[in-house]
């Protein structure tokens, strides 16, 4: 007799309430190893699994959905997938937390070569892009402020008020402070003194005076009768109450000069001292000097040039000048966007460089980096390169 037929003679043996028994026990056993051991996800993911074995080739890979995933958790569902994670913009927004992914390249679900690029754009909470550092300008000139700001790419808006302590046409303040960063959403504000109100009421009060004070006005009779008429009448008058052959002496009363007396001269006021104002270049060449007198301000020079480097203002006072002073350039290094592709032109990656610095490559998996083309060892501009890779050697080989 054979094995077949004796386990078919040992089944027919048992009871057939038994026979259901058993097979409903192990119907639970079965039910719940699943539930207790196997997510939906999961099940979905072995019969998914079970598919792509049957459809995808060795060096294939299905794109996976990291939509809504935080960026360090999509680029581990990325890397499981054999692909690499690359962020390609981000957009702001106040209500989504950054670093969430909010769209990808390729859609989920599609077929595509291990390696490559997985294109995501993410959400960032930082709205304000900072355009340049704030520089110094209260107490400069009006001239001399709107020179720094433009050279800085600030954007500014000019108000004026009267100020008893700040010169007329110089900074009273600013509402950023000096070397805080400027955003592009900023708009600085600087006040201009329009010089002492108290001064001026003086000025125009003593014009005011002398005005009133005119001979004009106090020659004038309650008649109406002119100067000319009163004076006349005056000279009538006095020469009745002398005898003839007297001498009468015409006299201005209001100023006591005596007709005939010439005024003496005044003597010319000193000129005010003058001193040196020196602007120097960062690396201590001279670009301008200037002999500036007291109280003045010197003139800035143009904006120099320096390969590399963004000029962002001036060091120290050159304005209101009271003493032989030295004004330095300032600069800013300049970052530049290195974009790495692969050989099929694809963006593997992209990093904010500093001028005169090397780009480092992205690092792929399984894959060691050889060079890349053209030379990103001293980055000088915006430069898009391809970077080449060689597979790591199989240790034993």
């Amino acid at each position: 007799m054979g094995l077949r037929e004796i386990v078919a003679s040992g089944f027919e043996r048992i009871p057939r309430w038994g026979r259901i028994v058993g097979i409903c026990a192990i119907a639970v056993v079965v039910v719940l190893v699943l539930v207790l051991n196997l997510k939906p996800q999961a099940i979905g993911g072995m019969i998914s699994a079970a598919s792509d074995k049957e459809t995808l080739a060795e060096n294939e890979t299905q794109v996976p959905s990291v939509i809504k995933e935080q960026y360090e958790s999509a680029e581990q569902i990325a890397t499981e997938a054999g692909l690499l994670l690359v962020i390609t913009d981000k957009v702001y927004s106040d209500e989504i937390k950054a670093d969430t992914v909010l769209s990808q390249d390729p859609l989920p679900g599609r077929i595509i070569q291990k390696g490559s690029v997985l294109s995501v754009v993410i959400s960032t909470n930082v709205k304000d892009i900072v355009l340049g550092i704030m520089p110094d300008v209260v107490f400069h000139t009006q001239d001399a402020a709107e020179t720094m700001l433009k050279g800085a790419g600030i954007v500014y808006k000019i108000s004026y008020e009267s100020s008893d302590s700040v010169q007329e046409g110089n900074v009273i303040s600013q509402s950023v402070k000096a070397g805080e960063e400027v955003s592009a959403n900023t708009t600085v504000s600087i006040v201009i003194s329009k010089g002492s109100e108290k001064q001026k009421t003086a000025v125009d009060k003593s014009a005011q005076t002398q005005t009133d004070t005119s001979p004009e006005v106090v020659n004038k009779d309650k008649s109406g009768d002119s100067n000319e008429s009163a004076v006349n009448t005056d000279k009538d008058q006095a020469s009745d109450t002398n005898t003839e052959g007297d001498i009468v002496k015409d006299t201005d009363k209001d100023s006591g000069i005596s007709a005939g007396d010439t005024p003496k001269p005044e003597p010319p006021k000193p000129e005010p001292p003058k001193y040196k104002v020196t602007f120097l270049d960062w690396d201590g060449s001279v670009i301008n000097t200037q002999d500036v007198q007291k109280g003045s301000d010197a003139t800035v020079p143009q904006n120099p040039l320096r390969t590399g480097y963004s000029f962002t203002g001036w060091s120290g006072t050159y304005t209101n000048v009271a003493s032989a002073v030295t004004i330095t350039a300032q600069y800013q290094i300049n970052i530049y966007t290195v974009t790495f592709v692969d050989s099929n032109g694809n963006t593997i990656g992209v990093q904010q460089v500093q001028y005169g610095e090397a780009a480092n490559p992205p690092t792929l998996e399984g894959l060691d980096f050889v060079g890349c083309e053209p030379d990103c060892s001293n980055v000088q501009a915006d430069m898009t390169v391809t970077a080449k890779y060689l597979p790591k050697p199989i240790e034993g080989d």
